[in-house]
């Protein structure tokens, strides 16, 4: 539960100046600045579209799915009837196996997260205290680490197992407090604060490369909860201020691998936000002067076109971004914190339990390899001959959806439905395969002077067209293809015209015939 924990005497003693590089006599304190105002900004399409972009990355729930499950509980974004039955299912399986697929204090904090925030208990898993085993997990590991330091315990493993740990005021197991008590995680967090402020991933790891704003601010939404705590406070105070430095001229934090400013980094900043209890839009630190700020920014990357977010204003729709961007707008639509999961009440979840519309199909003919049409976003849409699947494919953001198919015969019905990410379906639409296919030249008798008849062979019941000095004679094929045509008698070397014209209107090249 987020609120003030106890008073960490041991970690205020410890803090001085000699000891903590964070507060080395060079560092600078928080520089004032006016007062500027917030831009206006429409965030809710944008987060109702992360929240259904995550949903459909996400249809089956596994146990890697935590991130996106907690994700949608939060957001209260419709899913399917069991979709948090089938989570929890996962997670029980996990339970009786021993968490033997476990291999991060991440994974198992956002399990702790994902099943807390579908109102489940988890003290209580199956029988299994998900708690004791995420902390005995961490113990395991810090004594591996206490030998060989490739196993060291990072700084964002702490971040992760205080943030689970007060989703819900969970009790940290006895066995465990004196590595892993509230006291000491904050007392760990605290001494790792760079002296510019910032926070990283891992200081002690041979991969570490300082201060990020995504660690920073994942240190400060956990350390939150302790903020009034003085020794945490200047730690907070710090960080925000790293962090600041860090401001691109729109609010954002420039990264060299997207090339642009991540939405990553901003979505974390946000929860860190509102985990101080700070609305974004009033947080002064963070308006600028052209009124860009942190929830501005972060809709730089969304793509209103795709309807969903990139991972830059010039990047490409991910799952990682979506889910990120989803979580930082539910924390800023409910202005709570977001790890706060206290008070979930599983009874007011929404459930999607409404069919899709049918799908739209464009046209198609005996020459088309492409199916093309839009339905409900991110629905799956499967086109069938007869009982025969020939297709299925997933709508993209906007409905629209492409289905490569081999030509089909003129004629054919195809069947076409639409599911939904929440496994409604709609109801069949059918589609007839148009003749858009030129019938053959037809097959011309020999035509002697003074005959009367044209006679060969076309595509069955199709008509066929006799010109003779600017003048059109036509007969219908019969069933087998066979053709009569009835025209005056003609001389010698005479030039006649022969045309095919099939049911559906397609022509064939014109054959010239002499009479013999």
């Amino acid at each position: 539960m987020f609120k003030n924990k106890w008073v960490a005497s041991s970690v205020v003693a410890a803090l001085t100046l000699s000891a903590v590089p964070a507060w080395s006599a060079q560092a600078q304190e928080v520089t004032p600045i006016a007062s500027n105002t917030a831009s206006a900004v429409s965030y809710t399409a944008a987060l109702n579209d992360a929240s259904a972009f995550t949903y459909a990355m996400a249809k089956t729930p596994t146990t890697d799915l935590g991130s996106s499950v907690l994700t949608l509980a939060k957001a209260n974004f419709p899913v399917a009837k069991n979709y948090y039955d089938t989570y929890y299912q996962a997670v029980e399986a996990e339970a009786k196996n021993n968490f033997a697929s476990f291999s991060a204090v991440s994974k198992y904090a956002t399990t702790v997260l994902a099943v807390t925030a579908i109102g489940k208990d988890a003290t209580n898993v199956g029988g299994v205290n998900l708690i004791e085993k995420m902390v005995a997990y961490a113990q395991q590991q810090k004594a591996k680490g206490d030998v060989d330091t490739a196993f060291e315990l990072l700084e964002m493993d702490y971040y992760w197992l205080l943030t689970a740990l007060d989703a819900n005021d969970y009790a940290v197991p006895k066995a465990n407090e004196a590595d892993f008590s509230r006291e000491a995680i904050v007392d760990f967090l605290v001494t790792k604060a760079y002296s510019d402020g910032g926070f990283s991933w891992g200081s002690s790891s041979e991969w570490a490369t300082g201060a990020d704003v995504d660690s920073t601010a994942m240190a400060i939404t956990a350390l939150a909860p302790y903020k009034t705590q003085p020794a945490v406070d200047k730690v907070i105070t710090k960080g925000l201020a790293f962090m600041q430095s860090q401001l691109s001229d729109q609010a954002g934090f420039y990264s060299e691998w997207a090339k642009g400013d991540s939405p990553e980094s901003v979505s974390q900043l946000i929860i860190a936000q509102l985990a101080l209890g700070i609305n974004p839009q009033q947080h002064e630190q963070f308006v600028l002067a052209n009124g860009a700020w942190t929830v501005s920014n972060l809709l730089t990357s969304y793509d209103k076109a795709q309807h969903a977010f990139k991972n830059s204003a010039q990047g490409t729709v991910n799952q990682i971004s979506n889910v990120q961007a989803a979580q930082a707008l539910t924390a800023y639509a409910q202005q709570t914190p977001y790890y706060d999961l206290s008070a979930v009440d599983a009874t007011k979840f929404n459930y999607d339990t409404t069919a899709p519309v049918a799908a739209k199909i464009s046209a198609v003919s005996d020459k088309s390899t492409m199916l093309k049409g839009t339905a409900e976003k991110y629905a799956t849409v499967t086109v069938k001959s007869s009982k025969k699947v020939l297709a299925t494919t997933l709508a993209d953001g906007t409905g629209r959806y492409d289905l490569a198919i081999a030509k089909q015969k003129a004629g054919t019905k195809l069947v076409v439905t639409v599911t939904d990410a929440a496994g409604n379906t709609s109801k069949v639409k059918t589609v007839t395969v148009a003749d858009k296919t030129a019938p053959a030249v037809a097959k011309v008798n020999t035509v002697k002077a003074g005959t009367k008849y044209v006679t060969g062979k076309a595509e069955k019941d199709a008509t066929v067209i006799v010109q003779v000095n600017g003048k059109k004679y036509r007969t219908k094929a019969s069933s087998t293809g066979k053709f009569s045509v009835k025209i005056p008698k003609q001389q010698t070397k005479k030039a006649l015209l022969v045309m095919v014209k099939d049911t559906a209107g397609n022509k064939s090249k014109t054959l010239k015939v002499r009479v013999k």
